[in-house]
């Protein structure tokens, strides 16, 4: 995913959204429910970026539960690559590019562990859209023990406007109608960052972290927030 440039405002937040539209149709349960993967393109969009919608239903019972799964596609530029700009999008050749220049040490060791993903965007956010896409597709393939149902919501044009997910409001709600879901959490698997220098707590986020995109959808008279941070 991270080889696909997708920086805001580029034709990049197109073709990211065409990678996983095909990801997603190449998952058994989503060749035999199709229409369960909805690509909606912005409106007036001269880019023709679009949002990715995959809904999975589970078999187990006839509960409406459903939690969504929420995260942007888009990335900002690279500029703060500098010299090594031209690997912002291989996270191989990236890796190997730092290896020959100084970094302090914490990254240094960061580097040498093997253990971390280097490129504009492994972070923010399509590591986390990542997981999404693996968890979706590892459950599809156990249906009939799943109890509720799942909703991945995938948008562009998060960087700037949030277009993406404003427009994309229409789907959600056409979708709670067509299918009787009620909507009971939204997730964003967005990046944290330690809280200072040596913090080793992993952090989740039950309120505002960093900004907070309140989305209005009918859920028994309450509103339902899209955390991100």
């Amino acid at each position: 995913m991270v080889a696909v440039s997708s920086v805001n405002t580029t034709k990049g937040e197109k073709d990211i959204g065409l990678f996983i539209e095909e990801y997603l149709r190449a998952i058994p349960y989503f060749k035999e429910h199709p229409k369960q993967v909805i690509v909606q393109t912005l409106k007036n969009d001269k880019l023709e970026r679009r949002n990715v919608f995959a809904l999975l239903l589970g078999q187990k019972d006839k509960n409406s539960k459903t939690i969504i799964f929420h995260g942007h596609t888009d990335t900002v530029g690279v500029e703060d690559y500098g010299a090594l700009s031209g690997y912002a999008f291989d996270c191989d050749g990236l890796a190997e590019q730092l290896k020959e220049i100084e970094l302090p040490e914490e990254v240094k060791k960061d580097l040498e562990s093997g253990e971390y993903l280097f490129g504009r965007g492994a972070c923010d956010m399509k590591s986390g859209d990542a997981v999404f896409m693996i968890l979706l597709k590892e459950l599809s393939e156990h249906v009939d023990e799943l109890s509720g149902n799942i909703l991945l919501s995938l948008n562009p044009v998060e960087e700037n406007l949030h277009t993406g997910i404003i427009e994309g409001i229409e789907v959600i709600e056409n979708l709670k109608k067509e299918y009787g879901l009620e909507y009971v959490l939204a997730i964003n698997n967005d990046y944290t960052c330690p809280m200072y220098p040596g913090d080793k707590h992993h952090y989740i986020y039950t309120g505002v972290g960093g900004k907070l995109l309140s989305i209005r959808i009918p859920t028994r008279g309450n509103m339902l927030c899209l955390l991100h941070f």
